[in-house]
């Protein structure tokens, strides 16, 4: 029975791997896209918009998690933005960090300087 066993996963090792592999592998195209994102908002001419908004939500992030709506959109309504489990007080494990969908916004701000610093 063992032996069944063994072969069978020596058979299929590759269906384990991929199954273990894709959701990091998802999250890092996911997260390079969102860079990509950011890159078409500079070149559409909302680089320093952008750059505000993730200067705040880097602020808000380092001062315990929550921003409102309202210092991101300037209207009068507020919403609490969780930004992670930055939230709850602690930094996010390193496999937090490679099955997020997004970049945090230092890595966004470091990504976009030297689109800014051209224009």
């Amino acid at each position: 029975m063992g032996a069944i066993v063994l072969a069978v996963a020596w058979e299929y090792w590759f269906l384990t791997l991929m199954l273990v592999a894709a959701p990091y592998l998802l999250a890092a195209v996911t997260r390079r896209t969102e860079l990509r994102a950011d890159h078409h908002a500079v070149a559409a001419g909302f680089g320093p918009m952008l750059a505000e908004v993730l200067h705040i939500m880097q602020a808000a992030e380092r001062e315990g998690g929550h921003a409102t709506a309202s210092a991101l959109s300037g209207c009068g309504k507020t919403a609490a933005i969780d930004p992670g489990s930055a939230a709850r007080g602690g930094r996010r494990s390193l496999s937090g960090k490679l099955l997020s969908s997004h970049p945090d916004s230092y890595t966004r701000l470091h990504h976009l300087a030297p689109y800014l610093e051209r224009r």
